[in-house]
């Protein structure tokens, strides 16, 4: 119904800003519609030992925003945070 494409440049290092880029698009024969909200995304960091790089926690703000789309048949979605800051 739905395929998703992922791209990661190839060579990121330690202590280097890098993006992850998520295309998803409508395989299906029909429209559908679909919200999501930016800045949801829950992550773990790992050093090299594969143990759990604690974070600081005192204090945490989200600036969230929630977003709708009719996506229609065989059509691409990318959201670049444009206008989200």
């Amino acid at each position: 119904m739905f395929s998703l494409k992922v791209t990661v440049p190839k060579d990121i290092q330690a202590d280097k800003p890098f993006n992850v880029e998520g295309v998803m698009v409508n395989d299906s024969g029909r429209s559908w519609e679909i919200s999501h909200g930016a800045d949801m995304f829950n992550y773990i960091i790992y050093d090299k030992n594969g143990e759990v790089v604690l974070q600081d926690s005192e204090l945490r703000m989200v600036n969230a925003i929630g977003i709708m789309k009719l996506l229609k048949a065989n059509e691409a979605y990318v959201y670049d945070g444009e206008g989200h800051v």
